[in-house]
């Protein structure tokens, strides 16, 4: 099977991310909702074979916290659906995936230090319960997309000048 094409991986990506991102639209939906009731909820769970629970207290700020980086994922899935689809036309290299490459990679590197920003006004006070390992992940992703852009508009110009020899 192809990778990149009419009929290849690609088209099954977008596929994919399409439901990805539906899937994101959803819960998106549904954590607004339950933002905008303004209501707190705490859940209980137990600790298997301790006497222990553990308790999780949803608030106000945790849910808006939440509904920022829920936002940042649709955005990321959509993208990513935009890309795939883009790369399973006829054409391979073409300047609709080269223009959504280089949002894909701006919104990855921009959003780290908003991230990292939004994760730190979340926890304060507990530095030690921030995870901003994934952070680095985002980073490495734009650098690497940056990459491959280079490659795509080398790609592009490539085709284009062996299109005009024709």
């Amino acid at each position: 099977m192809k990778l990149i094409g009419k009929n290849s991986l690609s088209r099954l990506l977008v596929h994919g991310s399409f439901i990805a991102f539906v899937l994101q639209l959803l819960n998106l939906g549904y954590a607004a909702f339950i933002y905008f009731l303004g209501t707190e909820h705490s859940q209980q769970f137990e600790i298997p074979l301790t006497d222990g629970a553990l308790v999780a207290i949803t608030t106000f700020a945790n849910m808006g916290t939440g509904l920022m980086y829920l936002a940042y994922y649709l955005v990321f899935t959509f993208f990513l659906c935009k890309i795939f689809q883009g790369m399973s036309s006829e054409t391979t290299f073409n300047l609709d995936v080269i223009t959504w490459l280089r949002r894909f990679a701006l919104l990855n590197v921009l959003a780290v230090p908003f991230l990292f920003f939004v994760g730190y006004l979340q926890f304060q006070e507990d530095a030690y319960l921030r995870n901003d390992s994934y952070l680095l992940l985002h980073l490495v992703l734009g650098i690497v997309i940056y990459f491959m852009l280079a490659f795509f508009k080398e790609g592009h110009a490539l085709q284009t000048q062996t299109e005009l020899t024709i």
